[in-house]
């Protein structure tokens, strides 16, 4: 059944037992004292008494009233695919009013004694399966599942979509709702996989991952720091760490994008892009369509000023709309500190090879009109996540315009309420701290990935994120346990220009479990044969002036 019979041995005899019940008899044995064990058992009878358990509230680490089983279905083994046991369950509020937490563990029938936990996105709200790969992995890479973990995640204790409706965050008029989606889900849901994974194999797992982009990677980073001894290792891709500082930026430039004569359309926006790119791409020695050296690309928008400053069509810009691509690259401001001193948002680098338009028009949708009710695809997708935070997070009304709110000083400018205490409240819980100084004393390793074409969640997020963790731990401490990639021409896990792709666990599981740090890697672009050294911060890919164009090996990490 384990692929590591000896190991696993060993850890139970050190098992702290979970608090677990039968909530059925005939649920099979309890030859582990405190809860029961289904190790012995076939696979199709594990499978059936899984779905006898019930959580205790004591089993996991934060209140709740326990967790039920909701479904369990045994998965015959297809492709590279083996048996799993499908499990679905359910995590009950103590507050009656609030929804419960759902979540799907899958339970392989040959298991290689390890756990990963998968993060969601943008306003969570379905139940992350666990059945796909991690973020942006190679397609020629098994998923986890196929390769002996245990994968789980969960709603974060919601039912909706991920944002591209405000109403996605209505859950948010919830204390306890919120407070899951916030973090404490994902304390609540490992608790409670635990469990089900020492009732089934009578182990506890040797290793448990933690991997997620966007919200997912805010969510990485939280597990880390709010939760050091659970993990052993975490990838965090892109993450919203810093994430009332990003809300309240994307409303202040959401606001900021419906002044007049200041939109601008994806015509307008490919045009500035393609500026950008020819005066800059060249860079790194060779014209690929990426700017691989942001640090190095001074662009200046008014080389694309149209004549007498006025709109004059798509292929320039008029000078309210250059001052607001200047708003955009231009950090945001907090008159008040948020979460662990937080004041502020960076800019974006949509002056040094990021998208304005794209799969979402980060910015700016389809009409230049604003709505109260903003409509994704008309209004951009950040627009409806701001719009869903101020109405649902901090205001708590439905009904209110957040064109209205004021978002450096958290003020109505209609009525000059102010909403700073409420801002700061919940920062508490939203946001991710940059202290991970416990994660780091257990020995846990973490990758942070971003690209420098992010236009959704800004890459100088993530670099702020690292330079807090080095000005707390040195530098040198910092990258003994923490490997920051910053991949040049990629977006927000979409090809803009550069799909990267990168087998960020099992560089993960080489570090952990083999004590090999990252190095030498690569990532490769999904929509091309192309692919770069994968570089840390402070160096970039560049081209060594002969060989294949599109290849890693002709290509150096050299500082910027």
């Amino acid at each position: 059944m384990h692929r590591d019979k000896r190991l696993l041995a060993a850890s139970r005899a050190t098992l702290l037992l979970p608090l677990i019940g039968l909530a059925a008899c005939g649920g099979g044995g309890s030859d582990t004292p405190g809860g029961p064990d289904f190790s012995m058992q076939s696979a199709s009878e594990a499978c059936t008494s899984v779905g006898t358990l019930s959580v205790e509230a004591a089993a996991i680490g934060l209140p709740t009233q326990g967790a039920t089983i909701t479904s369990t279905k045994l998965v015959a083994a297809s492709g590279s695919q083996g048996e799993y046991c499908e499990v679905r369950g359910s995590i009950q509020p103590m507050d009656a009013t609030a929804p419960p937490i759902k979540l799907q563990a899958n339970l392989p029938s040959q298991w290689n004694g390890k756990m990963m936990q998968f993060g969601g996105g943008g306003f969570d709200g379905t139940v992350v399966t666990g059945l796909n790969a991690a973020p942006n992995s190679p397609s020629s890479i098994r998923t986890p599942l196929a390769r002996g973990y245990v994968t789980f995640g969960s709603d974060s204790g919601h039912t909706g979509g991920i944002g591209f409706s405000t109403n996605d965050a209505a859950f948010g008029l919830n204390d306890e709702a919120l407070a899951n989606y916030g973090g404490e889900a994902i304390k609540k849901v490992h608790d409670a996989v635990a469990a089900i994974v020492h009732a089934r194999y009578g182990d506890r797992a040797l290793k448990t991952y933690f991997v997620g982009g966007s919200k997912g990677g805010q969510e990485a980073l939280a597990a880390a720091q709010r939760w050091p001894s659970d993990y052993d290792g975490v990838v965090s891709y892109y993450p919203a760490w810093s994430y009332t500082a990003a809300f309240s930026a994307a409303n202040r430039l959401t606001v900021a994008s419906y002044q007049p004569g200041a939109y601008i359309n994806a015509a307008k926006g490919t045009m500035l892009f393609n500026a950008v790119v020819s005066a800059c791409d060249a860079l790194d020695g060779v014209a690929d369509g990426i700017v691989s050296s942001p640090a190095a690309c001074h662009f200046d928008p008014a080389t694309v000023r149209c004549a007498g400053g006025s709109d004059t069509g798509d292929t320039c810009l008029s000078d309210a709309q250059i001052a607001m691509v200047q708003q955009i690259e231009s950090p945001s401001a907090l008159a008040f500190p948020v979460h662990n001193g937080i004041q502020g948002y960076p800019g974006f680098p949509v002056l040094s090879g990021a998208q304005l338009q794209g799969p979402f028009l980060a910015f700016f949708g389809s009409s230049p009109t604003p709505s109260t009710q903003p409509a994704f695809g008309a209004q951009s997708f950040l627009n409806s996540l701001s719009d869903g935070f101020v109405k649902y997070f901090v205001t708590r009304d439905a009904t209110y315009d957040a064109l209205q709110y004021r978002a450096q000083d958290a003020v109505d400018t209609a009525k000059g309420t102010s909403h700073q205490a409420r801002v700061q409240q919940i920062s508490a819980s939203l946001d991710a701290s940059d202290d991970i100084s416990a994660f780091v004393r257990r020995g846990g390793k973490l990758l942070l990935l971003h690209g420098t074409a992010d236009a959704i969640v800004s890459p100088r997020g993530s670099i702020a994120y690292h330079q807090r963790v080095q000005d707390q731990l040195g530098a040198e401490a910092t990258r003994a346990f923490m490997r920051f990639f910053m991949i040049p021409g990629f977006g927000h896990g979409y090809a803009a220009p550069f799909a990267a792709t990168v087998d960020s666990v099992g560089a993960l599981e080489d570090w952990v479990e083999r004590g090999i740090a990252p190095a030498g890697l690569t990532t490769a672009d999904a929509a091309t044969a192309r692919s770069r050294p994968l570089c840390e911060y402070g160096s970039y890919p560049k081209y060594n002036g002969s060989g294949n164009v599109n290849a890693a090996a002709s290509f150096t990490c050299t500082p910027n």
